[in-house]
């Protein structure tokens, strides 16, 4: 073995061998030349676990602190790709936005990034011509007639809600519910005209302001929740994971309005084979919409930029507890008939 790959025990015995006795009496050439060899084991040995761990070699070079004008210039930068920084100058994420540059990556996991990515604004394309989006994609207008039906506008999100997301919620706030209140909060399909009010169509659901009625790819409404104006702060969530849906209203959960999701986001897959039928097409998956009707009716969103009322970190540890048991159960009883058989063949032997 060379010096710089002898083992460890070795190393451990060589930088630790003199006495502090011996050593202070020892001349001060022998001390320098001890501290040195000392020095050198302990490179050594660190150079070696580096190597057995398939780390590569420590680097001599410790990174200047920013000043406090290059921590404002990147956290500007940031901003501007929908991050944030926190206090300590290191990048975090907030739920909805993701602020990852991606120019230097391949094609492939831009792809793959792009795929993964939740919605964070409205779209200011895909809307109808009498809405208007501003303050970021966050605000929306009615800036049409309003005198029936045939006036009804709506706009989706910027993206797609992925199946990666598992459970996806947002809120919106009632600025002003304007003349009559027609508002309509929900999700829908790619299809799904915007000439109509969330939940009118099909694949499109919507929780309704005027009356508190859901609407579930149907033109008639049920009975939902209750009715919601000017202030009121209404959220959405889906669960991709069980394909269910729900509505708050400030902070209180309202009952679940679907459990179909599957079947929607899903369907694409349907008629093939079952493996195939995991996958979602991009035109079956659902986006946040908001419709109105009426003139004056102004929504402001929050897609993770601000902390929601309603406290949804809690419903995600409930339902990632409810998952672990479910996968716990499931693994138990798919090895009990193993158990059994090999507990019966050892008996009768």
């Amino acid at each position: 073995l060379r010096s710089n790959e002898l083992p460890m025990s070795t190393l451990s015995v060589q930088s630790t061998a003199a006495p502090s006795s011996a050593s202070s009496s020892l001349p001060s050439e022998a001390s320098s030349s001890t501290s040195q060899l000392i020095s050198s084991s302990r490179q050594h040995q660190a150079a070696y676990q580096r190597r057995r761990h398939g780390l590569p070699p420590a680097s001599s070079s410790v990174p200047a602190p920013q000043t406090s004008q290059q921590q404002m210039a990147q956290r500007a930068q940031l901003q501007s790709r929908g991050g944030q920084l926190d206090g300590s100058g290191s990048t975090h994420r907030r739920r909805g936005l993701v602020g990852t540059s991606t120019s230097d990556l391949p094609d492939a996991d831009k792809e793959r990034m792009e795929a993964e990515r939740v919605p964070s604004a409205w779209s200011s394309e895909d809307k109808c011509e009498t809405l208007w989006v501003g303050e970021g994609g966050r605000r929306v207008e009615y800036r049409g007639r309003g005198q029936d039906h045939s006036d009804a506008a709506a706009v989706r999100a910027d993206r797609p809600i992925p199946m990666c997301a598992g459970i996806y919620y947002f809120e919106v706030t009632i600025v002003d519910q304007g003349r009559d209140g027609y508002i309509g909060i929900g999700v829908c399909t790619r299809d799904v005209k915007l000439a109509r009010l969330p939940g009118w169509e099909k694949n499109s659901y919507g929780y309704h302001g005027d009356d508190g009625a859901l609407f579930a790819s149907s033109g008639q409404g049920t009975g939902y929740g209750p009715t919601f104006g000017t202030g009121d702060v209404v959220g959405c969530c889906v669960d991709l994971h069980s394909g269910t849906l729900f509505f708050t209203l400030n902070a209180h959960r309202l009952p679940g309005a679907a459990s179909d999701l599957h079947s929607v986001v899903l369907r694409q897959g349907s008629s093939s084979s079952s493996s195939s039928s995991s996958f979602a097409s991009p035109s079956t998956l659902l986006y946040p919409v908001v419709g109105m009707r009426t003139p004056g009716e102004v929504i402001h969103a929050n897609f993770g930029q601000d902390p929601f009322l309603f406290p949804i970190d809690d419903y995600v540890r409930l339902q990632r507890r409810r998952l672990l048991s479910k996968s716990l159960a499931s693994s138990v009883s798919f090895r009990s008939p193993s158990l059994s058989s090999s507990s019966s063949s050892s008996s009768s032997s």
